[in-house]
């Protein structure tokens, strides 16, 4: 995975109203956790967005450069990032500074390769979840992983555990967590029971053939 780069002003903690200051001017407040010391600093927020819009999203590994006292680099993961519920725009953020022989926590989407048989034959291909929880070692995290579904019939489930992993990963999604589904589409099941009730009603004797 290639590094994005950053570089960010270090700040001292600020009172509620001066970050809501910081928002207006599109500067995004944040903390960097790690290294025995927490570090408050300051992004634009339009560097954020470049790198947060690219294939690795909120995975991304990025070498901040931290602009202070002195210049210091540390690379870094984000741990938390909170955003505006209706514009997306962000309102702050906490990175996580990383050791490359040390895993950490992703959260990685999962991306449907192939047709399912069961899809042709009229069934429905239904997910359930659209991205798993993994360890990972910094360097080692996946833009997706990939799920096959060309073997899937009518009826046939896929669950977290069922996923091919890279031997490196650790899953931490409950194992028996449904990722995928191929099921019975409505209209198949209307077919199903428009069947039934004929061939029940050809089964049924009529009174006059009963009399």
């Amino acid at each position: 995975m290639e590094k994005a780069t950053l570089t960010v002003e270090q700040r001292s903690e600020l009172k509620k109203n001066k970050v809501k200051k910081l928002r207006i001017q599109s500067i995004v407040p944040g903390v960097i956790y790690g290294d025995n010391e927490n570090i408050s600093i300051s992004i634009n927020e339009n560097l954020l967005k470049r790198i947060y819009n690219g294939p690795f999203g909120k995975n991304t590994i990025i070498e901040l450069t931290i602009k202070g006292e002195k210049e210091v680099k540390k690379d870094v993961i984000s741990y938390q990032i909170d955003r505006h519920p209706v514009t997306g725009d962000f309102r702050h953020i906490d990175f996580l500074v990383i050791d490359e022989t040390k895993k950490v926590k992703a959260t990685i989407p999962t991306k449907v390769i192939g047709v399912a048989p069961g899809v042709k034959l009229g069934g429905m291909l239904q997910q359930s979840a659209k991205a798993i929880s993994i360890k990972s070692f910094p360097n080692s995290i996946p833009e997706n992983i990939k799920i096959d579904v060309s073997s899937m019939q009518i009826g046939a489930t896929i669950k977290a555990k069922d996923i091919i992993l890279d031997d490196t990963f650790e899953l931490l999604t409950n194992p028996n967590n449904l990722i995928l589904q191929v099921s019975v589409s409505r209209v198949k099941k209307d077919e199903q029971t428009d069947n039934a009730d004929v061939t029940e009603t050809e089964s049924e004797p009529s009174e006059k053939a009963a009399s």
